[in-house]
């Protein structure tokens, strides 16, 4: 404001606003007019108001991401010579479909691989086991039983099963997800029953070399 113009001159000028991030895509669009004034008389106020500038508003293209993420649980504690079976999570995290998606689980020590107690498409395929093709759409999540044999002459104290998974996909935008935590279980072996049995004849017969005498009175 408060500038001069001599006859037949004109000047321009850029005006900038910034349009909020929640207008609407679709239906949104922003109108402006502006008004020009002197303080000397104006002989033709018709001209003052410029015609209405309409914008309409767009939004960018949404790219699509990829992104797989992955959890594994398991028991704390597992009898030796038991069958111990951990549960493995994959969830597509991305907006796009999540293909050929691979999870990788290496085989613990002190354990041998179930396949008939693991779910399909789950294999062994040389020191791990390997969940290849998972296809996930975005959000979707799969669940996968994973089992190994727990090798019956391990100690019964001191031993402890550890165990993690991993999965894959080309192009994941985000690979801080694509390691499960360490899974952690105490190797126990189950109560012996000649404890028990020990206990109970020990009490039946609590003095040594006696024999059990039985009464009859007649009268």
């Amino acid at each position: 404001n408060n500038f001069n113009l001599a006859s037949g001159e004109s000047k321009v000028f850029n005006v900038t606003f910034t349009v909020p991030a929640v207008a609407n895509c679709t239906a949104g669009t922003i109108q402006n007019t502006a008004t020009v004034s002197a303080s000397s008389t104006d002989p033709n106020a018709a001209n003052n108001t410029s015609a209405v500038a309409s914008t309409p508003v767009s939004c960018p293209p949404v790219v699509p991401t990829t992104d797989v993420s992955i959890t594994k649980s398991g028991p704390p504690a597992i009898h030796r010579g038991n069958t111990i079976r951990y549960t493995v999570v994959v969830k597509n995290e991305g907006s796009a479909v999540a293909n050929n998606v691979t999870v990788t689980d290496p085989v613990p020590a002190n354990v041998t691989f179930n396949q008939a107690l693991t779910d399909a498409p789950c294999t062994l395929q040389s020191a791990s086991v390997v969940c290849s093709g998972i296809t996930l759409q975005p959000g979707e999540s799969k669940l996968y039983m994973i089992a190994f044999e727990v090798n019956g002459a391990l100690a019964c104290q001191g031993v402890t099963l550890q165990n993690s998974a991993t999965v894959t996909l080309a192009g994941d935008t985000n690979t801080a997800n694509n390691q499960s935590a360490v899974v952690t279980s105490a190797v126990t072996c189950p109560a012996s029953s000649s404890s028990s049995s020990s206990s109970s004849s020990s009490s039946s017969s609590s003095v040594p070399g006696a024999i059990g005498c039985i009464d009859v009175l007649k009268e």
